[in-house]
């Protein structure tokens, strides 16, 4: 079951959930279930999503528009990307 949301400054939920939805929809993960299955509940779209990667222990990424998403535990985003502040 998902229980929160939490957007970035200047990303509003409905785009969060768009992202997360279209990219959790090639994943087997039971978390990437419960995110589907919001996203259902909330008419979510969904974007086509290219170079899909399932990184086991860690998260997916793939290109949604032309940008890459990823969608990883916050130990893989600390490690891989510059985070601003501290979660």
């Amino acid at each position: 079951m998902l229980t929160d949301i939490l957007p970035m400054q200047g990303v509003s939920e409905e785009e969060l959930l768009t992202l997360a939805v279209s990219l959790e929809k090639n994943s087997e993960h039971p978390l990437a279930k419960a995110i589907l299955s919001y996203g259902e509940e909330k008419k979510i779209s969904t974007l086509p999503v290219d170079n899909f990667q399932a990184m086991v222990g860690h998260g997916v990424s793939g290109t949604i528009e032309g940008e890459t998403a990823v969608a990883a535990s916050l130990s893989y985003m600390k490690e891989h990307f510059f985070l601003e502040k501290s979660f």
